[in-house]
């Protein structure tokens, strides 16, 4: 019998969660839907949540009422049309992230999240580790250091994109700051929350990631053991801040995942994690300075292939509308809550008609039923769990 390849036997995988989801569906829900008072469908008729729910999704929804999971930050919630006067009839409900909950202070600022008890208490509001790897946007993804990557000795080869470097390393290059779009709409707002996927190919070279926001710069080294294993540096002059000194090296075919989200930066290896290190607050900028968050690949001590690179970026709430940041923190009224669409350039949320009446929740997600290839149990926060 022949052995499935990783490919393989993953996309095998997913065709067989699937089909016992179809399955499950066909048999529970139309009882359950004749009932009425447990599950309700709804179909996504926008782009205000992608990447977590998209349009023509076909959702399964557990209503409120009769849902004991505990309503958190971050759920996504399938709201009653009336929180906005400009939703069309035909559309029943709106899908829409919880970010702000009843007595809270919120504030928008850079795109990120701050709430507290007052003005003077506001704090960033990290997301869960798991939750951020669903939610990541990619911004460009290509074969290797494609433009707009630049860079010394980068040469093309069937395994990808290679970079030759002696004991001096060397480094490519993002050619443009990250911002609010995705491929050629670059988008308005610079983002600061950025993120690097790389999978890696032949070679005995070490692998070099570097992220920048504004003042601060966070360098992984991801050398095997007999070179100094693999590092994370926080400000170079300030040297490591992690470290694991075993690291076996990379192994073609690893996928790299690097991120520096909501003051937390993460290093997984296919899905185990290798680094976390969270920091309280950015460094302050430079008067005048302008923002950089230009992302970097390099080798050092050898030669390496990277099969697939990508940039990333985190979810970036866009200063608009009248309860954006021009008002600066504001209240949400007890019984109330604040909602915005993850796709935050094409979204109507709070930022336009403010928090609305936890009344308005209809319920949260619990499975997405259409397309087959979307198919699967949902988290209340509406990503897979």
């Amino acid at each position: 019998m022949r052995e499935l390849g990783p490919d393989e036997a993953e996309s095998t995988k997913v065709w067989s969660r699937q089909r016992w989801l179809t399955i499950l569906l066909v048999v529970l829900l139309p009882p359950l839907l004749l009932r009425g008072c447990v599950l309700s469908t709804y179909v996504i008729r926008s782009t205000s949540m992608e990447p977590a729910i998209q349009t023509g999704d076909h959702l399964l929804v557990l209503k409120e009422g009769v849902d004991l999971r505990e309503l958190k930050r971050w759920d996504v919630g399938l709201f009653d049309r009336s929180i906005d006067l400009e939703v069309p009839e035909e559309i029943e409900a709106v899908a829409k992230r919880i970010v702000g909950l009843p007595g809270e202070m919120i504030e928008l600022r850079d795109g990120d999240v701050f709430v507290g008890p007052n003005k003077a208490r506001l704090s960033l509001v990290q997301k869960e580790d798991a939750l951020v790897r669903r939610l990541l946007v990619p911004v460009d993804r290509g074969p290797g250091l494609t433009q707009p990557w630049s860079g010394p000795s980068l040469e093309v080869d069937a395994d990808g994109t290679r970079i030759s470097a002696g004991a001096q390393e060397l480094w490519a290059l993002y050619g443009v700051g990250v911002r609010d779009g995705v491929g050629e709409d670059l988008g308005r707002w610079p983002v600061r929350d950025t993120a690097l996927e790389v999978v890696v190919g032949e070679g005995d070279g070490t692998l070099l990631l570097q992220l920048r926001e504004g003042a601060d710069t966070f360098q992984a080294r991801l050398a095997p053991a007999d070179r100094g294993g693999a590092l994370l540096g926080h400000n170079l002059g300030q040297g490591k801040v992690c470290a694991e000194p075993q690291f076996p090296g990379l192994r073609p075919g690893q996928r790299v995942l690097f991120w520096n989200v909501d003051n937390g930066v993460r290093l997984w290896i296919d899905d185990e994690i290798l680094f976390s290190y969270d920091y309280p607050e950015n460094a302050s900028l430079s008067p005048g300075g302008a923002l950089n968050n230009v992302p970097g690949v390099g080798v050092v001590d050898g030669t390496l292939s990277l099969r697939e690179v990508a940039v990333l970026r985190d979810l970036h709430y866009a200063p608009q509308g009248d309860h954006g940041t021009a008002l600066g923190p504001a209240r949400i009224p007890e019984g109330q809550l604040f909602l915005l669409g993850d796709n935050s350039r094409k979204s109507r949320d709070s930022r336009y008609f403010g928090p609305k009446s936890i009344t308005l929740l209809r319920g949260r997600p619990f499975a997405t039923y259409r397309p087959l290839s979307r198919a699967g149990w949902r988290s209340a926060a509406g990503v897979a769990p």
